[in-house]
């Protein structure tokens, strides 16, 4: 393309009008239009336009009405019609600023564009272009202010606003401009760009470092307020005033999240200041919101490890915060930065046991298994915890953590399958199935025992879970074929019916005798849910065979659906959907 250029700019000016006519006349929506633009370029290298006049109009004509590109065109109608619309539009827009600035028309135009254009990307291109291209021009600089100030679009004022800046950063109205909007546009988002490109352009103007501190204490929203604190933190460090306003925004501001980036703040900015370390510890301890306290524990253990206070902090608020999820931060905060005290390893295992909260006990857990896993209790306490805890997620995380840490453990195969046949909660014995066929699969038992859950529990989840993992795990053996199709058609528990028919048809499309199972489902299953699986399978696997529509549509007049639930999925409405996807032409 470049070389082109140069030749158009080398030769007659009117050979040069010949290629860009040649071009002009090339394909267009299969190569995106890039014959115009390239013969955009050609034409602002040819030596004397006036020459090539009606090539000169003909080809802005033709760019022109790519600005304006009808989204509903057939010719895009299987692309990314988005993406080809926006990129076509604003790059006409760019091409007409480009190389045809001096045309009568095109300041015009882009004014046009900018203020009311339908489309947002355009109206930003045409922002874009007037500044960089019609800054001098006197309408400009009163245009961009009145989109800045006042535009009904949030992003054509924000886009405004940075070609304000940009373009216009020593003209004297730029400076007033943003002032007004941080300090009261309705807009939070407006408030927040205009404090962000004061602080980039205008950091040392005496009003600037006001606004912020206004902004920090006073803003209505919190998201302006977090802003306004990250740039004193970041711009105005040194000043006299920001430790205080970040202090006070610590403890004060009524927003947990500005509460939290003010502490953030101070860490990374005043770590080392004497007021620091205690302001943290009283948040910690005090702040009436968790998140705040758990943000003040990570920092404190992040930034005074060391100090000889927050050890103790921490177990005290591991053991007798009234706030479960500050104990749990605690928790991770011990493992993770104490591992090695004296004291750590007791105290996850007292509250592994008798924390009063399911989850602190589940993190203690957790944490024990991952930093102490050697230890000669944490597989006793583990392995108790998995047999005796009252509660069923406890349960389950020292199940999971003993086939993790323990798999080789002479206990824990037999401990699982007891697990497995015999806990009382069913999320336990899903959970010691999915470990016994992760880890075991090759044991002698485990097939046999995911056969027995399969065809016996009491509990249909338990039931599902063992048919996948059959599935996934012994899709070869001789007998797992034969049960999925066994509980597709006969087992009297939906659930099972549904897990199997996709089971079937994930793992045995090919089979002979899969595509009539589930066309039988699709058709005679009593089940309308189990009816809709055995549907979407076939659509989606047998697509290209040329019986299949008619299969789809006939049961469309046939489906036997009587909604007896609001949440009951109709076959009829997954056929149709269907048939409108695989079929689009037929369906006409």
């Amino acid at each position: 393309h470049e070389v082109l250029q140069l030749i158009v700019g080398m030769i007659d000016s009117t050979k040069g009008g010949e290629i860009i006519e040649y071009l002009m006349a090339q394909g267009e929506v299969e190569d995106d239009f890039n014959n115009l633009f390239l013969a955009g370029d050609c034409l602002s290298e040819v030596r004397n336009r006036y020459e090539i006049k009606s090539t000169n109009i003909g080809l802005l004509n033709r760019v022109k009405d790519l600005i304006h590109y009808d989204l509903n065109s057939t010719d895009n109608k299987y692309r990314d019609e988005a993406n080809l619309v926006r990129d076509l539009r604003t790059k006409a827009v760019v091409a007409v600023a480009t190389h045809w600035q001096d045309h009568r028309d095109t300041l015009g135009l882009l004014k046009k564009l900018a203020r009311s254009d339908t489309d947002l990307w355009v109206r930003a291109t045409a922002i874009e272009q007037l500044a960089k291209s019609y800054k001098d021009h006197r309408d400009t600089l009163a245009l961009l202010k009145k989109l800045a100030r006042s535009d009904t679009d949030l992003w054509v004022r924000v886009r405004a606003i940075e070609q304000l800046v940009q373009s216009y950063k020593d003209h004297k109205d730029t400076l007033a401009v943003l002032k007004e909007l941080a300090r009261s546009d309705t807009d939070l988002w407006v408030r927040v760009r205009a404090i962000e490109q004061l602080v980039q352009s205008y950091k040392d103007h005496k009003d600037t470092l006001a606004i912020l501190k206004q902004s920090a204490l006073c803003d209505t929203d919190s998201s302006v307020r977090i802003r306004a604190i990250e740039e004193l933190a970041k711009g105005y460090k040194d000043h006299q005033y920001t430790l205080a306003l970040l202090e006070q925004a610590a403890r004060c501001d009524t927003d947990s999240e500005v509460r939290v980036r003010a502490i953030e703040q101070l860490v990374k900015t005043y770590k080392n200041h004497i007021y620091t370390l205690d302001i943290l510890q009283e948040l910690a301890r005090c702040d009436t919101d968790s998140w705040v306290r758990a943000t003040a524990i990570e920092q404190l253990v992040k930034a005074y490890k060391d100090d000889r206070d927050t050890l103790a902090l921490l177990q005290e608020l591991a053991r007798s915060d009234q706030d479960w999820q500050v104990r749990i931060r605690a928790i991770e905060q011990l493992a993770k930065g104490y591992k090695d005290h004296q004291d750590t390893l007791a105290l996850l295992q007292e509250l592994a046991r008798c924390d009063t909260d399911s989850d602190v006990r589940c993190k203690a857990i957790e944490q024990l298994a991952k930093g102490y896993k050697d230890d000669q209790d944490t597989l006793a306490l583990v392995q108790e915890l998995a047999r005796c805890d009252t509660d069923s997620w406890v349960r389950i995380t020292a199940i999971e953590q003993l086939a993790k840490g323990y798999k080789n453990h002479r206990d824990t195969l037999a401990l699982l399958q007891q697990w497995a046949r015999c806990d009382t909660d069913s999320w336990v014995r899903v959970t010691a199935i999915k470990q016994l066929a992760k880890g075991y699969k090759d044991h002698r038992d485990t097939l046999a025992l995911l056969q027995q859950w399969a065809r016996s529990d009491a509990d249909s989840s338990v039931r599902v879970t063992a048919i996948e993992q059959l599935a996934k795990g012994y899709q070869d053996h001789r007998d797992t074929l034969a049960l999925l199709q066994q509980w597709a058609r006969c087992d009297t528990d939906w659930q099972v019916r549904v897990t199997a028919i996709e089971q079937l048809a994930k793992g045995y499309q090919d089979h002979p005798d899969t595509l009539a199972l589930l066309q039988e489902s699709a058709r005679c299953d009593t089940d309308s849910d189990v009816r809709c699986t055995a549907i979407k399978h076939l659509a989606q696997g047998w697509k290209d065979q040329p019986w299949l529509f008619e299969f789809l549509w006939d049961g469309t007049l046939h489906e036997p659906f009587d909604r007896k639930e609001d949440w009951d999925e109709n076959p009829r409405q997954v056929t149709l959907t269907a048939i409108l996807e695989y079929y689009p032409i037929s369906a006409y």
